[in-house]
This record gives structure tokens, C-alpha cells and sequence, in this order.
């Protein structure tokens, strides 16, 4: 598939409940976190992108942050498992939506977990870091899809 196709989804009204790793949590405005959404819509747009949403998800803070949910490369999309448990059902919203524009899907199954914010791709080369929300299995499922 060869388009610039962004997928988004809004921020959650709870998007100041959701998860924090390495910094303090700060104070999160909702209503400006709305505003801002649609700010970088808009500039994907402008910018000549095709914007695709996915159902909002008001109940999982983290949701918006639909990047972790799938791994798109080529014509296939590999549906994570999050690391994180409160963060496993954000993927379900987002697998349809794939499919119905087209994409092949694979997923990551138990025993893996892979966070697609720790994925790097570039000029045909895929990055993965491991740590506490992406584990070896995941990885290696990740590699089996892309390479099968």
C-alpha cells in the first residue's frame, strides 16, 4: 500500500489518569488536550495525509496514543499486545478499521507483549526495543510476521 494514510483517535477525557513511566505526572487539561488533537489533525490534513479515526475509547486514558496498538509496515498490520495491562483492550477498537481499509492483520499473541511506541521503522530496517512493556516473544513474533 503506498498512501499517506494517518490513523488517529481522540484523547480519552481521562487522558490525565493514564500511564507514566519515567517522568512525574503532571497536571493534564482535558478540554486543551481536545483542542490540540484537532490542531494536529488539521496539520495532517494540510500537510496532504489521508486521516482515518478510530473509535473514540473515552474509558482507557491512554487511547489516543493509537500508535501503540498496531505496527503498520507495507500492505500488513501487526495488532499489538500491550505490555501494559491496562492498555491491552486499546487494540480491539483498531483491528477492524485496518482491515476494512485494506490491510493484511497479524497479531501478537500470549505469551508476547509489544508496545508499538517501542518500534523504529526506516528504509526497510525495523527497530524494536525490549524492556517492560515489550518482551523476546513479542519481538519474535513481530520478526515472523514481518518476514513471513
Amino acid at each position: 500500500m503506498d498512501r499517506r494514510l494517518a490513523l488517529v483517535r481522540r484523547p480519552s477525557p481521562h487522558l490525565a489518569d493514564g500511564l507514566v513511566t519515567h517522568i512525574e505526572r503532571q497536571p493534564v487539561d482535558p478540554e486543551l488536550a481536545a483542542r490540540q488533537w484537532e490542531t494536529y489533525v488539521d496539520a495532517l490534513r494540510g500537510a496532504g495525509w489521508d486521516v482515518v479515526e478510530a473509535p473514540a475509547a473515552p474509558d482507557l486514558p491512554d487511547s489516543a496514543f493509537v500508535e501503540d496498538a498496531a505496527v503498520v509496515y507495507g500492505d500488513l498490520a501487526v495488532i499489538t499486545r500491550p505490555g501494559a495491562l491496562e492498555r491491552r483492550p486499546e487494540p480491539d477498537a483498531v483491528e477492524p478499521v485496518l482491515r476494512d481499509l485494506g490491510y493484511r492483520v497479524a497479531r501478537i499473541e500470549e505469551p508476547g507483549t509489544l508496545d508499538g511506541g517501542d518500534v523504529l521503522k526506516h528504509g526497510g530496517t525495523v527497530w524494536v526495543g525490549l524492556g517492560g512493556r515489550t518482551n523476546w516473544a513479542g519481538f519474535e513474533q513481530l520478526a515472523t510476521h514481518l518476514t513471513g
